[in-house]
């Protein structure tokens, strides 16, 4: 099931982090094999994600966050992510079926949780809302409209 992308949307990078190793692959795998997207990273420590946005966050456009992981939780991330780049793209995945719950947490916290997408994510939605935060992602900071 390969989805039809423009080649710069191919090109999107992607940072998924998940402290679930076969949640991390299947991200990855379902990103990069089943859509054909290229730029895709995976981290199950939170802490080496952190470093890694620090040094590359110009070359993000989406991040995929789990909401719960032991030590640096999704929220720390979430929190620290937009310190670094206020525009940052995230896409907030939860087991949690309670979506409202989790958006109004967030929002009482002033996150900016962009998308909350509930586990296990179908790949097509997941398209969906990667196409449309990389669109976001591009005019925040380009100012290109597409």
């Amino acid at each position: 099931m390969k989805l039809e992308w423009t080649d710069e949307e191919q090109n999107m990078s992607v940072v998924i982090v998940d402290d679930d190793p076969s949640v991390c692959y299947s991200f990855e795998f379902t990103v990069k094999h089943e859509m054909g997207l290229k730029r895709i990273i995976s981290f199950i420590e939170p802490a080496e994600a952190l470093a890694y946005f620090q040094h590359h966050h110009c070359d993000v456009d989406v991040v995929l966050l789990d909401l719960n992981m032991p030590g640096i939780d999704g929220v720390e991330v979430l929190t620290r992510l937009s310190e670094i780049d206020p525009n940052i793209q995230v896409l907030v995945v939860s087991a949690y079926a309670d979506q409202d719950s989790v958006t109004e947490t967030l929002s009482l916290l002033g996150l900016p949780a962009n998308r909350m997408i509930t586990k296990p994510v179908e790949p097509e939605a997941l398209a969906e809302v990667l196409r449309e935060a990389y669109h976001v992602s591009r005019t925040l900071r380009f100012g290109e409209i597409r």
